[in-house]
């Protein structure tokens, strides 16, 4: 105890001035890397609250009252799932991006430029054929749900392929 109060009395005996003249010694000890009791003090201190805080100890579940942590894991996706979400996501894009344009197209084709339809013809028929190539490249995993579920998806496609080489045939282009 006597050993800290002669310590605190030292302290408190410092001036401003001495304090400056710490401070800008220390500073010029880190920029010319000497070794100094102040350095290293102050280097150990700043790796070691580093260190803490990254390994996650503050707020950790062993010293929260055995509280779990929130973080999520991540499941992980089996094959099929993830062939199933190729295949869903292949229909969606279709049903939402192409499928309306191609409707319209259907609906309103004689209204448009003979150049212009056999355009948006080529172009239509391009995109469904990219849709199909896509499912195409989806393994199924000899899994037989996945398998009919690509083929109602494929059937789906080639339904407005049909209805397009129609008014191919009709228009005689």
């Amino acid at each position: 105890m006597d050993v800290i109060s002669r310590q605190l009395q030292r302290f408190e005996s410092l001036s401003v001035s001495d304090l400056h003249h710490i401070k800008n010694t220390a500073i010029d000890d880190f920029q010319n890397l000497r070794f100094t009791p102040l350095t290293v003090t102050i280097s150990l201190t700043v790796i070691s609250t580093i260190l803490f805080f990254a390994s996650g100890n503050l707020g950790s579940s062993s010293s929260a009252g055995g509280k779990k942590s929130k973080k999520k894991k991540k499941k992980k996706v089996t094959p099929t799932e993830k062939s199933n979400r190729e295949i869903a996501a292949v229909l969606a894009h279709f049903e939402e991006s192409l499928m309306p344009d191609v409707e319209d197209y259907l609906e309103n084709h004689m209204q448009l430029k003979d150049e212009d339809m056999q355009y948006k013809y080529n172009y239509y028929e391009e995109m469904m054929l990219k849709e199909l190539m896509k499912l195409d490249g989806i393994n199924v995993l000899n899994n037989d749900i996945l398998r009919d579920n690509r083929k109602k998806v494929i059937r789906h496609i080639q339904s407005f392929q049909k209805r397009l080489d129609a008014v191919k045939k009709e228009q005689q282009f």
